[in-house]
């Protein structure tokens, strides 16, 4: 218990004296709020063009609801595992009770939870010019979203020494963002090859559940493919990242 409370200060700490942590921690939201006041705005002023922006508002919805949230956190949570790694925080863990998996579960499991917060806010953000789903199929999406967290966040941990190498790093995630917009304009069966990517279940889901379509096999799917990738970087976080005394 104390090796818990010493982690909730030192995240606090770490929030306090990090302007960028709280700027990703905002991030989503100012991401929602732009969103429902221009995105409005942009489509009546292309209206005038001939252009319906309207017939994509489902793609900008799954990039703001399903993918925006969970990368950004991602990218944090990455940040304050580089911050742990600075300050020797995981080498002091393998003298304590704590083992690898109680600190991966508090790092990971906390800001997957604000994660599905912030994309159901989102949803309810951008419920001005999108139809807000039925609660359950949101739930499944803002889920499965949180999900990939792990991935970018290890990711991240595992491979960048520094916050300087973090930064470049997080630019290499951003495929894993355009990868589900891109398949967007694939038709099947050639849009599941996109399906290797964890990222591209969650913005399926969306599609499907906006479409009014049954969405289970892309929930099953997305489960699959994350729990997967999720457990692959945590055995290379423990061998990369985790050094021993």
């Amino acid at each position: 218990m104390q090796a818990w409370r010493g982690l909730l200060a030192a995240d606090g700490k770490s929030l306090f004296r990090d302007g960028l942590l709280r700027l990703l921690l905002a991030y989503p939201f100012i991401l929602g709020l732009t969103a429902r006041i221009f995105v409005p705005l942009a489509a009546a002023r292309l209206a005038a063009f001939d252009f319906d922006l309207s017939a994509y508002f489902v793609l900008l919805g799954s990039g703001v609801i399903a993918l925006q949230v969970s990368l950004i956190a991602g990218v944090g949570v990455g940040f304050l595992i580089l911050d742990e790694k600075d300050d020797r925080t995981l080498l002091a863990l393998q003298v304590t009770p704590m083992p690898y998996a109680g600190y991966l579960l508090h790092r990971l499991g906390l800001p997957m939870f604000g994660c599905c917060l912030g994309s159901g806010l989102n949803a309810v953000l951008l419920s001005n010019f999108l139809p807000v789903p039925p609660l359950a199929g949101l739930a499944q999406v803002a889920l499965l979203g949180c999900l990939t967290l792990p991935t970018y966040a290890l990711f991240i941990a595992s491979l960048a020494q520094n916050k300087v190498q973090g930064v470049a790093y997080s630019k290499a995630l951003g495929p894993f963002l355009l990868l589900p917009l891109a398949a967007y304009f694939v038709p099947e069966p050639w849009q599941w090859l996109f399906g290797l990517a964890p990222s591209y279940w969650p913005a399926k889901t969306y599609w499907l559940l906006s479409a009014g379509e049954d969405y289970g096999y892309s929930v099953g799917a997305g489960w699959l493919c994350s729990l997967l990738w999720m457990r692959a970087w945590i055995a290379f976080f423990e061998r990369r990242a985790v050094k021993p005394l």
